[in-house]
């Protein structure tokens, strides 16, 4: 009998390690629709800006933000409704470690958009793909702190990389920037969103 209690102990604290480690861990399906999102973003955004399409830039760049709320509301949206159906799934509740870091990722992604359109209409495109990385990436870098070791290496990597395609030469920083953040950020999460479904069935 001693033997089991202990035995049932263990699993007991094995249990709160596991769920400490997935605290603030968004679903890896919202993961997966984030890297999308990303993606349109970056394929979509330069739209915006080409010459012709408004008569314009300080027009094209209220479209072109009128756009990222609409695109990232829709994403916090999904990303809610996705993370709580996963925990009622389990039958567990967010900690308020988990919420602390769901209101930090709320707010990335409009203070993202709205550096976006501060440096479309001063002209700084080819910053633009880096300040994402560079903010996503601290974000995720935080976020490991309090769940998966691997979101704080993603997140080293997704800031190294914004850092290195912002000091790239000028007439190549713009497509450098771009692809970088393809590789890097949008399909990133998707494999980081895969992964933590796979690995951790999150």
């Amino acid at each position: 009998m001693q033997k089991e209690e202990i035995t049932m102990k263990i699993e007991e604290m094995r249990q709160l390690m596991y769920r400490g480690r997935r605290s603030g861990i968004n679903s890896g399906t919202a993961l997966i629709v984030w890297g999308v999102i990303a993606l349109i973003a970056i394929e979509v955004s330069p739209l915006f800006l080409k010459k012709g399409w408004f008569r314009s830039a300080e027009k094209a760049v209220l479209v072109l933000a009128v756009f990222y709320l609409l695109l990232f509301s829709a994403g916090i949206a999904i990303d809610h409704v996705l993370t709580k159906r996963k925990v009622e799934e389990l039958g567990e509740m967010l900690d308020y470690t988990s919420r602390q870091i769901g209101k930090m990722w709320a707010f990335l992604p409009l203070f993202g958009g709205y550096l976006t359109v501060v440096l479309a209409l001063y002209g700084a495109y080819s910053y633009i793909y880096p300040v994402w990385m560079m903010l996503v990436g601290a974000g995720m870098y935080f976020t490991g702190a309090f769940s998966l070791r691997y979101y704080e290496w993603y997140g080293l990597l997704l800031m190294i990389a914004g850092i290195a395609s912002s000091l790239i030469p000028e007439g190549y920083g713009y497509q450098a920037a771009k692809l970088s953040a393809e590789i890097f950020l949008g399909a990133g999460l998707i494999v980081s969103g895969i992964y933590v479904k796979r690995r951790y069935g999150w």
